[in-house]
This record gives structure tokens, C-alpha cells and sequence, in this order.
């Protein structure tokens, strides 16, 4: 475990960034936010959203991110530094389970450091740095790919052709921190992404678990004794807590959009 600290550390502090850097007092009177209110306290009845339209009535079911709208108005009332703080949670809550769903998959700290790393960056209006940095690499990897592989086009010039996309993807979509932490009907994306991070991260985790050899079921006198990486009846009990895991996480967020 000494191996995944400061990766666990850099994936706390981008969450705190987030959290750090929230909107104190978000608008509760652009169009969407208003009818939304003003229906949440017409309706008074939050489980009425599990058998219908949501509050904006656009044809959209979402039960499970209105839910977060009908505890901000009933803890919060109109004060908008409550509902900019469930906002921001729903924010450090999917970056803490990106990384988590990273470590899963790949099982090494760096990569599930840098996803995190990544969308608190994204969240806080500063991919902007990272689609400079990506387009920076433009050109060295094309004269790289020229070097080494001549006029051998397929082997080197998808890879400049996927950097000039990134950079170009992340510039028309920099700033994710006004649609996301701001403008509080985002947080249908954001409850979305958390609980979608949460099946694919026990998803992964059952395969993992999954993929341990296993002794057979009936042991027998030439059966060898158990070890840390092979274990009975137990086994398979968590294998499909995970898969129930991931399952009604899946469902949730189908609920939040």
C-alpha cells in the first residue's frame, strides 16, 4: 500500500481544489434553477419525481439528481452557498471516483493520480493548460514519427492527428467549471458521472477479483492449502457483492440523467 500514498494524496488534494474553489454563492435565478424551485415547492412531495417528468417537465427522467434539489431547498431554503457546496461535492465525489474506477483498471498509482489529477484541472477552468501542453506535442511527435518510420504514413500519423484532436476537444470544452459548479442544473451531469464511476470502479473490481486463481470446491488430499492469492467459498460471496454494487449503481445514474 506504501506505493498508492501520494497517489491517494494527489487525488485528495484535487478533490479539496475543487471544493477550495467552489462558486460561494451560485445563481438561483437564472430560468432553469427558478422553475425548478418554484416546482420542487408547488409539488412538495419528492417522491412524486420517481413516476414522472422531472420538475422542468422537458421529457427527462430524473428522479435521482431532483432528489439533490429537494435537499438543498428543504435544508438550504434560498441560500445559495448550500446549494454551491452540493455542487462542489458532487464534483470532489466523482474525481475521488475516477480514482478509484482508475485503480481498478489499470492497478498503478500514476495513472489513477493523473485521471483525477485531470478532471479537477478540467473542473476548475484549467484545461485550457492542458490543451496548450497536449498541442505543445504536436509537432515533436510528427517529426519524431517522420524520423522513424520515413514515408511510412500508417505507422506515425495517427498519433499527431489524435494530439491536434485532444487539444482542439479540450479548448472547446475548458470551461467545465461554469456548467458544472455554477449553473446548478449541471449537477444532473455531475450525480450522473459519480454514480457511473461507482459501477464501472466494482465492475472492474469483479473482474479483478474474478481473474484470482481459485482452489476447487471439493478440496481433495492433493489439494494444497489456501493462500493470500487463493481463496474458497468467500470469494465468490464478494464477487457478486461487487456485481450487485455495480448494478444498482448503474440504475442511479440512469436516474440522475
Amino acid at each position: 500500500m506504501k506505493k498508492w500514498g501520494p497517489a491517494w494524496i494527489v487525488a485528495l488534494l484535487s478533490a479539496l481544489a475543487v471544493l477550495l474553489g467552489r462558486d460561494p454563492s451560485p445563481s438561483l435565478s437564472d430560468t432553469d434553477t427558478s422553475v425548478l424551485l418554484t416546482v420542487l415547492r408547488e409539488r412538495n412531495n419528492p417522491w412524486s419525481w420517481f413516476t414522472g417528468d422531472w420538475p422542468l417537465s422537458n421529457h427527462f427522467y430524473r428522479p435521482i439528481s431532483t432528489l439533490f434539489f429537494e435537499f438543498d431547498q428543504r435544508v438550504y431554503g434560498r441560500n445559495a452557498a448550500g446549494f454551491g457546496w452540493t455542487n462542489a461535492l458532487l464534483i470532489a465525489a466523482g474525481i475521488l471516483m475516477l480514482f478509484w474506477f482508475l485503480r481498478e483498471l489499470f492497478d498503478r498509482p500514476w495513472p489513477a493520480a493523473a485521471g483525477s489529477a485531470l478532471f479537477a484541472f478540467w473542473c476548475l477552468n484549467r484545461a485550457d493548460l492542458i490543451a496548450n501542453l497536449v498541442g505543445m506535442a504536436f509537432l515533436p511527435v510528427l517529426f519524431i514519427g517522420i524520423w522513424q518510420h520515413r514515408q511510412n504514413f500508417k505507422a506515425y500519423l495517427a498519433a499527431p492527428l489524435m494530439i491536434g484532436f485532444l487539444s482542439g476537444e479540450l479548448r472547446g470544452k475548458a470551461y467545465l467549471y461554469t456548467i458544472v459548479v455554477q449553473w446548478l442544473p449541471g449537477r444532473t451531469a455531475t450525480a450522473m458521472s459519480v454514480f457511473a464511476m461507482i459501477a464501472l470502479a466494482a465492475y472492474a473490481r469483479f473482474v479483478r477479483l474474478a481473474s484470482v486463481p481459485r482452489l476447487p470446491e471439493i478440496p481433495t488430499p492433493l489439494t494444497p492449502p489456501a493462500t493470500r492469492s487463493s481463496e474458497t467459498a468467500k470469494l465468490a460471496i464478494r464477487e457478486y457483492g461487487w456485481i450487485a454494487l455495480s448494478a444498482v449503481a448503474t440504475l442511479l445514474a440512469l436516474g440522475s440523467y
